[in-house]
């Protein structure tokens, strides 16, 4: 499996996650998306990364990303994670983990909703389901004298006026 995924050598840099992928994480984070930025975004970012899409490929490919890709003597890594999948089958998962999540992130309004959507994709625990239920208030709203004539208005049945009529000629 990890031959499948894990090239022998690094390969050349291709652009593979795209800035899309950034705005929608930026976007759900609460975060101005500025593109000429993009290469030194916070640091949690990367974080949120492997979480969303690296751990999305087979068990021990992370591992043996990290053991290819190395570090510098700061702390940084050599190469950028994807450099180190091989072009046919690791490399083509991971940018269909990419355009997956980022759907996910597209079709959510907010970090929490595009959690459980994930969670429920990728089946990473069980999601309890919320349902939405309309609630009376506690007590009666006053209506202002537009919204009163708006709720007659949308109240307003005419087959109820053909009943009253066939009352009032029988009495």
């Amino acid at each position: 499996m990890l031959n499948a995924y894990i090239s022998d050598e690094i390969l050349r840099w291709q652009l593979t996650f795209t800035d899309d992928f950034y705005k929608q994480v930026f976007r759900l984070w609460n975060l101005p998306f500025i593109p000429k930025y993009i290469k030194n975004k916070p640091s949690f970012i990367g974080k949120l990364t492997t979480k969303y899409i690296y751990e999305g490929l087979p068990k021990g490919i992370i591992s043996k990303i990290k053991e290819n890709a190395g570090k510098t003597e700061k702390g940084n890594w050599k190469y950028k994670w994807h450099q180190t999948l091989t072009p046919e089958i690791g490399r083509e998962h991971l940018k269909k983990q990419i355009i997956q999540v980022t759907t996910l992130m597209e079709v959510s309004e907010s970090k929490e909703q595009f959690n459980a959507l994930f969670q429920q994709k990728y089946n990473k625990k069980p999601v309890q389901l919320q349902l939405e239920f309309d609630e009376e208030p506690e007590r009666p709203m006053k209506l202002s004298d537009f919204n009163k004539k708006l709720k007659k208005g949308l109240d307003y049945n005419p087959k109820d006026e053909d009943e009253e009529d066939d009352e009032s000629e029988l009495v």
